[in-house]
């Protein structure tokens, strides 16, 4: 039974579903802010919808590119593409701290 969990785990990536849990907290966080109500039934069909979705892309997506063979053939790309991926992000987010900490433009004088 733990294997079989396991292999599930794995297919439906989910590490991953945090690209789809993040919006639904921060679209929550922003409509409360915006409102000052929270509807935990929205919340939670919003919050349950979206993980189902982003599960189903993964499924079909492994799916077919199983029966297509692009998975057989792209297993180094993918290996790349993560790392890669993770590289970005790192680089992206260094930016974002050098652009916080650096000190405000001059303010414009009117002549």
């Amino acid at each position: 039974m733990a294997g079989r969990l396991k292999i599930w785990l794995q297919e439906i990536r989910a590490p991953f579903l945090t690209a789809s849990i993040l919006p639904v907290l921060l679209g929550t966080s922003i409509a409360f802010s915006n409102e000052g109500v929270f509807n935990a039934w929205y919340f939670t069909l919003a919050f349950i919808g979206g993980i189902c979705m982003h599960i189903g892309a993964n499924v079909i997506n492994d799916y077919f590119d199983y029966k297509g063979g692009s998975d057989n053939i792209n297993v180094e790309f993918i290996l790349i593409l993560v790392v890669a991926g993770g590289l970005l992000m790192f680089k992206i987010s260094e930016g974002l701290e050098k652009a916080r900490d650096a000190p405000p433009p001059p303010a414009k004088t009117e002549a």
